[in-house]
């Protein structure tokens, strides 16, 4: 892993680099110095994390053993946010991706992206070469709250990229794995830079058009949101209509 770090600290100097990591705060920066990367070391209880709170959860039934084991052994947490970030974004984050990995193999620990719902093992962390396009649901997955009758289907993880998340309320049942593919088609797009604001309309066999919706709760983080509605139908016809095109 190409990374150049050192200790934040008053009196921090060469010979840190050869100790083991303390709590404290560690920088982080790619060769070319175009994104810096900080590092936070501290115990759990600073952080309010209790572990047992997570296994008990709802999410854990989805978890690896291997996983809810680490999880338990949680006492130290190592938290890294960007400082600055490479413009083209994608070396951006392979570098935090690859630094995360790394950390969590030393440390035998979890990678842990909260606003995406998402627990992995270092060997599960995407990793590319530079200038590769990641997968979106690397970094987006898409929730379902059941509502009267239907389905409510919502992104999680594009606030990490201060982008708001996407809605889609009213999906039958039968097409909620169609709806959470629209969503990410559309949370792909994005990431690839196509923003997406109140009014727009999305070119489809079914028209759709973004509206504005209340802000929400991605996991304690208050995030703004979009809803897609469908313009002259249904939401299960213009799910059924761009599901067809897509099948073509």
């Amino acid at each position: 892993m190409d990374a150049l770090g050192v200790p934040l600290h008053a009196q921090a100097d060469k010979e840190d680099l050869a100790r083991p990591m303390q709590r404290g705060i560690y920088a982080f920066s790619s060769p070319n110095q175009k994104t810096v990367l900080k590092l936070r070391v501290f115990a759990k209880e600073e952080a309010g994390f209790e572990p047992e709170s997570l296994l008990r959860s709802p999410l854990a039934v989805n978890l690896e053993p291997e996983v809810l084991d680490r999880i338990r052994s949680t006492w130290t947490i190592l938290q890294l946010t960007f400082e600055a970030y490479d413009p083209a974004l994608y070396p951006a984050l392979e570098l935090m991706l690859r630094l995360a990995s790394r950390l969590a193999e030393l440390t035998e620990g979890v990678i842990a992206d909260p606003l995406s719902v998402a627990y992995r093992l270092p060997a599960d962390v995407p990793s590319h070469d530079s200038g590769e396009l990641f997968a979106v649901t690397d970094f987006v997955t898409v929730q379902q709250n059941l509502g009267t009758g239907s389905w409510e289907l919502q992104t999680t993880g594009l606030v990490k990229f201060d982008q708001p998340e996407i809605l889609l309320a009213m999906v039958p049942d039968p097409q909620v794995t169609t709806g959470k593919s629209f969503l990410l088609s559309l949370a792909d797009g994005v990431l690839r830079g196509k923003t997406l604001r109140p009014g727009d309309r999305l070119v489809s066999e079914q028209g759709w058009i973004v509206g504005e919706s209340p802000t929400v709760t991605a996991q304690m983080v208050m995030a703004p949101c979009l809803e897609i509605l469908p313009v002259r139908s249904s939401v299960a016809e213009a799910l059924s209509a761009w599901k067809a095109s897509h099948e073509q």
